[in-house]
C-alpha cells in the first residue's frame, strides 16, 4: 500500500507548452516513472496535470463539465534522485476567468520503488478558497503557499463525496553505466568476522588488506588519486588510511604501526567513512601502505570492494597488493595468555620481580628477519613492552629450556612502556637460535589478559611457553656496608670482611648442576661492578688463595646480576663458602644471592666465628 503525503502545494502558473519537459537533457537519470491517468469521480474538471520536479505533462482536455470522466493519457518523467514527488492536479476550463484548480495530490516516487506497477484510487485535496475577485485565488504565489496550504480541506461534493483520481503508476530505475576506475584497479573482499574501525588503537588493523603505493623517485608534489567503491546495495561504510613503509619489510605485509606514521588528509587520520570514498593526497617520493578498513563488524558476512590509484601522470606511481608475492608471506604465530597476581612482574629489569613475568622461547632454524607485537585489549589500565634475550644455553640446567634468571644477551626491546592496543619490535636478521621473549607491564602487580604475536620469514620457527622453573631454589638478601663493604679480591686484606655464605650440595651417584646468581639492588641504573667467589671450604674464611677457588664469576661487572653455573662431580667436595663483593670497597648496598638445582641444596648464612 503506497503512502500519500499531504504537504504544503506550490502552484504553478500554467504555461502554454506545458507538455514541454524543462528539465535538462544531461541530468543524471535515477529512474523512470510512467503514470496512467484512469478516471476520475465525484469531482467536475476538464483536464489534468501531472509533474516532477521541473517536468509537467498535461492530459486531454475533456469538453464537458462532468463528476466522472475516464482518461488513456499516459504521463512519463523522468527521476533524477530518491527524495522526489509525484504531483497530479485537476483542473476546471474556464472561458473567460483564468483556469481553476479543483484538487490535487502529492506522492513520494520513492513508495513506488519495490513495486512493479500500482494501480488504485487516490483522495483529491484542494486549498481553502480565497476572497472573491482575488486573482491569486486559482494560482496564488509561492511565497504565501505555505500558510495557505495548512488549511488545505479535502473536496467534497454537495453530497459529501470525497472526489478521487484513479491511476496507475509504475517506476522503473535507471541501470547507471559501470564506473571504469583509472589508474591501477584492484578488486577485494572484506574478510568474514572482523571487528572494523579504524587502524588507530585497533589491534585488528593487522587483518585489513594492504597495498603497497611508491611515489618514484624524482616525483615532487604528486597528487595521488584513491577511490574506494563496494557493490550496489552494500550497507557497509569504510574508508582508507595511508602509512608509511619501511624497507625492513621488503615486500611483505606492515605488522607494526605507530601513530606518527600516518599520512593526514585535512587532518584527520582517514576520509570520512562513506559506501563510496574518494581522496586525494599530495605525497613526496617514497613507499607508502594503503589500509582499506570497514567502520563496523563484517560479522557473519563478507563483501567485496575495489580500490584504484591513479595521478596525472600514472608513470610517477606504482600500486601493488602486500605481500607482493606468495613467497614473501609471514609465518604468524600467536598465544594468548595473562599476567596474574603471580606472574605480574613489571618491566624493571634492574629489580628482581620482571623474572616472575610470562616467558616465551621462540626457536629459528634460519637467518631471518623478525616481529615481536604484544597486543591487549583494554588500553586504559596497562602500560606494555617486552624484552627479547638471546638465551644462553650455560644458563639453564639441563636440556629442557627454564625460565631465565639473569637478565643478559639483550637483542631488542620496545622503545618504551606505552598505553596502547599493541607495541612491537624490529628485529633484522636474528641469527639461527632460541630466543627468550619476556611481555611484561610497566608496573608490577598489574593483571590482565595480553596477545603475543611473533611474525618471521622462517616458516619452521616455533614459539612456545615457558614453565618450567627450578624444583630447588635458595635466596638470601643482604647488604654490604661499614666494614662489611671489603671490595674484590684486589683487595686481599678487606675481601674476606665481606658477608660469606655456605653452600650445601647433597651427596650423588651422579653430577650435579647448580647456578649462582648475584643481584644488586640498584634504582635507577647501575654504577657498581659485583662478582663472587666459590671457595672450597666448610667454614667462614680468614684467608683467600687460588687453591681454595672452585668456582667464580666470569668477572666484576656493572651489572645488575651476575651467575656462575658450575658442575659438582661424584667425588667433589659438597660444601662450598660463597663470597659476593662490589670491585671497589667501601660501596655500601642491598644484595640477594640465589642458588638453583634440579637437586636439594641449602644456602646459608656464615657464623660470624671462624
Amino acid at each position: 500500500m503506497c503512502s500519500i503525503r499531504t504537504l504544503p502545494y506550490y502552484y504553478h502558473t500554467i504555461i502554454s507548452n506545458m507538455s514541454q519537459d524543462s528539465s535538462s537533457s544531461s541530468a543524471a537519470s535515477y529512474g523512470a516513472l510512467t503514470v496512467k491517468v484512469l478516471e476520475t469521480r465525484d469531482v467536475s474538471i476538464n483536464f489534468v496535470i501531472g509533474r516532477v520536479e521541473m517536468t509537467s505533462r498535461v492530459s486531454e482536455l475533456k469538453k464537458n463539465h462532468s463528476s466522472s470522466h475516464h482518461f488513456s493519457d499516459i504521463f512519463n518523467f523522468k527521476v533524477s534522485r530518491k527524495d522526489v514527488d509525484l504531483t497530479v492536479e485537476v483542473w476546471r476550463k474556464k472561458l473567460i476567468m483564468k483556469d481553476k484548480l479543483a484538487g490535487y495530490l502529492v506522492l513520494p516516487v520513492s513508495n513506488f520503488f519495490d513495486e512493479n506497477s500500482v494501480t488504485g484510487w487516490y483522495p483529491l485535496v484542494k486549498p481553502k478558497k480565497e476572497q472573491a475577485g482575488d486573482d491569486k485565488s486559482h494560482h496564488p504565489s509561492s511565497s504565501s503557499s505555505s500558510s495557505s496550504s495548512s488549511k488545505d480541506e479535502e473536496v467534497s461534493t454537495k453530497k459529501g463525496k470525497s472526489p478521487e483520481i484513479r491511476l496507475e503508476v509504475k517506476f522503473t530505475k535507471t541501470a547507471l553505466p559501470k564506473e571504469v576506475l583509472p589508474g591501477f584497479v584492484f578488486e577485494d573482499t572484506w574478510a568474514k568476522d572482523i571487528k572494523g574501525g579504524g587502524i588507530v588503537n585497533n589491534r585488528y588493523w593487522i587483518k585489513y588488506p594492504q597495498y603497497l603505493l611508491t611515489v618514484l623517485p624524482g616525483t615532487y608534489g604528486c597528487d595521488v588519486f584513491l577511490k574506494l567503491r563496494q557493490p550496489e546495495g552494500s550497507s557497509i561504510r569504510a574508508s582508507f588510511s595511508i602509512v608509511h613503509y619501511d624497507d625492513f619489510y621488503k615486500g611483505r605485509r606492515k605488522v607494526m604501526m605507530e601513530t606518527s606514521e600516518i599520512v593526514q588528509v585535512d587532518h584527520f587520520f582517514c576520509p570520512i567513512t562513506a559506501v563510496s570514498v574518494d581522496a586525494t593526497y599530495n605525497l613526496e617520493e617514497g613507499r607508502y601502505v594503503i589500509v582499506p578498513f570497514p567502520e563496523d563488524a563484517t560479522t557473519g558476512h563478507s563483501c567485496k570492494f575495489t580500490i584504484s590509484a591513479s595521478s596525472k601522470n600514472i608513470s610517477e606511481i606504482s600500486f601493488c597488493r602486500l605481500p607482493q608475492n606468495p613467497d614473501l608471506s609471514w609465518k604468524e604465530m600467536c598465544i594468548d595468555a595473562q599476567w596474574d597476581e603471580e606472574t605480574a612482574g613489571g618491566g624493571d629489569i634492574l629489580g628482581l620481580n620482571w623474572r616472575l613475568n610470562p616467558q616465551f622461547k621462540l626457536n629459528l632454524t634460519q637467518k631471518t628477519d623478525v616481529c615481536v607485537v604484544l597486543e591487549q585489549d583494554d588500553i586504559t589500565s596497562k602500560s606494555i613492552g617486552c624484552y627479547v634475550l638471546l638465551l644462553d644455553p650455560s644458563s639453564s640446567i639441563g636440556e629442557e629450556a627454564r625460565k631465565v634468571i639473569s637478565y643478559a644477551g639483550e637483542v631488542g626491546k620496545t622503545d618504551s612502556f606505552k598505553f596502547l592496543c599493541s607495541v612491537g619490535i624490529k628485529l633484522p636478521q636474528l641469527s639461527p637460535g632460541n630466543y627468550i621473549i619476556i611481555p611484561c607491564t610497566y608496573e608490577d602487580k598489574i593483571c590482565g589478559p595480553f596477545h603475543l604475536l611473533v611474525y618471521t620469514e622462517d616458516h619452521a620457527a616455533s614459539l612456545s611457553p615457558l614453565v618450567s622453573s627450578y624444583p630447588h631454589i635458595q635466596e638470601i638478601k643482604e647488604e654490604w656496608k661499614d666494614e662489611k663493604a671489603g671490595g674484590s679480591p684486589n683487595h686481599p686484606s678487606t675481601f674476606i670482611n665481606n658477608p660469606q655464605f655456605i653452600l650445601n650440595v647433597p651427596s650423588s651417584p651422579s653430577p650435579v648442576e647448580v647456578i649462582v646468581q648475584l643481584v644488586q639492588e640498584s634504582a635507577n641504573y647501575v654504577d657498581t661492578s659485583i662478582g663472587f667467589l666459590i671457595l672450597n671450604a666448610k667454614q667462614k674464611m680468614q684467608r683467600v688463595t687460588k687453591e681454595d677457588i672452585f668456582a667464580q664469576s666470569a668477572a666484576w661487572v656493572p651489572k645488575v646480576d651476575v651467575t656462575c653455573k658450575f658442575t659438582i662431580k661424584p667425588e667433589d667436595p659438597r660444601v662450598f663458602v660463597i663470597i659476593p663483593s662490589t670491585f671497589k670497597p667501601d660501596v655500601v648496598r642491598k644484595f640477594q644471592l640465589n642458588a638453583y638445582s634440579d637437586q636439594p641444596i641449602h644456602l646459608s648464612s656464615c657464623s660470624s666465628s671462624p
